[in-house]
């Protein structure tokens, strides 16, 4: 039950711990319930807090409710405390200590969690985490698939060459020659080779296609690299992206993104959005 203080002398039912909203927070209080605390006080609703913070809902109440399980790794919930704590205007690094304090004794893990052992590195992989090496292994299996393709395209092309190189044999005939049929003679070769490249193209490409509420400014690149989509986006009509992924995208606004799917498959985006910006890889 949340007690709005009417005076400096205000008490905590249960606790005899002064409840003054805008003095020195209290030693055993917690930052969520401090920020929960300071919001009521001050006669704010939750969704005008995440109007200004561009959270959702979700997060700013598990931030009141110290729910840290359910946040991402530590560094992005002092961020939000932070700023929490800025538009309700009030000084956030006593929470922040507060938070350090207890996180590790609520979760178990460490307040300095590296990417390494975060629990969002199942979640994606992002570009600032990465070094060079982690994508060498990929490389050369890259690599490996290509030169078997090249290999078998070759040896197809091969034999179907040789294949037409055969001469149908004569017949002996009273000067009559027999019509062939137009559905009884081979493909000419060109359209055949070409029919079969444009038919695994299609297949080993992955389709990603992103829904906008409002014009914004998108970035897509391939697994290679490659920029497929790169500027400012029109509301209206889906964005269509076919490459290879895993594709690294760049949403500076992602809460204009009211859709991201995958080959088919719809994608999450909250778990990838900090201060409505979000970057990240997606693959198949």
């Amino acid at each position: 039950m949340d007690i709005t203080p009417h005076s400096n002398n205000a008490v905590n039912a249960g606790s005899g711990q002064p409840n003054n909203a805008t003095g020195a927070m209290a030693i055993s209080q917690k930052p969520g319930e401090r920020l929960k605390q300071v919001r009521l006080a001050q006669r704010r609703e939750l969704e005008d807090i995440s109007a200004q913070l561009n959270l959702p809902l979700p997060v700013l109440l598990a931030l009141e409710n110290d729910d840290y399980q359910a946040l991402p790794q530590a560094a992005f919930i002092r961020g939000h405390i932070r700023n929490y704590a800025k538009v309700l205007g009030i000084d956030g690094q006593p929470l922040v200590t507060r938070f350090s304090d207890i996180y590790t004794q609520d979760t178990g893990l460490s307040d300095q969690q590296t990417f390494a052992n975060s629990p969002l590195k199942p979640l994606a992989r992002l570009n600032r985490a990465r070094s060079p090496r982690s994508f060498a292994w990929l490389r050369w299996v890259l690599i490996a698939c290509i030169a078997a393709a090249l290999a078998y395209a070759a040896y197809y092309f091969i034999h179907d060459w040789r294949s037409k190189r055969q001469t149908v044999p004569a017949v002996q005939t009273d000067g009559f020659v027999p019509e062939l049929a137009p559905e009884s003679l081979p493909a000419p070769l060109g359209v055949k080779s070409k029919m079969n490249s444009e038919s695994t193209s299609a297949t080993s490409q992955d389709q990603l296609v992103l829904d906008l509420s409002k014009d914004t400014i998108l970035q897509v690149r391939d697994s290679m690299g490659k920029t497929l989509v790169d500027g400012t986006q029109k509301a209206g009509t889906p964005v269509h992206v076919s490459g290879i992924s895993p594709f690294a995208l760049t949403l500076p606004d992602a809460v204009a993104v009211k859709r991201l799917s995958l080959n088919g498959e719809v994608v999450d985006l909250k778990p990838y959005i900090v201060n409505g910006r979000a970057e990240f890889r997606l693959s198949r």
